[in-house]
């Protein structure tokens, strides 16, 4: 798992849009913060080195994305949907 984390801590950093998450590892999951608390987390998979992702839906409740692939995959899908990058809290 630090290996995980290092590198989407490497892939978020690197990504203008991202910048402002931290992330960081807690039960087996990957969670990204921003200043308005918990907003994303990666759920690890049966399947090596895929993630299922969930957001927060206004501060309520978590909502799964259909979506299950690779760290840098579930971290495009958050960063170029407009709907997720915009929420602050």
């Amino acid at each position: 798992m630090p290996w995980d984390l290092n590198r989407a801590r490497s892939l978020v950093a690197s990504d203008p849009s991202l910048a402002a998450f931290k992330v960081h590892h807690e039960g087996g999951e990957l969670h990204l913060n921003n200043a308005g608390g918990l907003f994303a987390r990666l759920l690890p998979t049966n399947r090596a080195g895929h993630w299922q992702m969930e957001y927060f839906v206004q501060r309520k409740r978590w909502e799964c994305r259909e979506f299950v692939g690779p760290l840098n995959e579930c971290l495009e899908l958050l960063r170029s949907d407009p709907h997720y990058v915009f929420w602050e809290g």
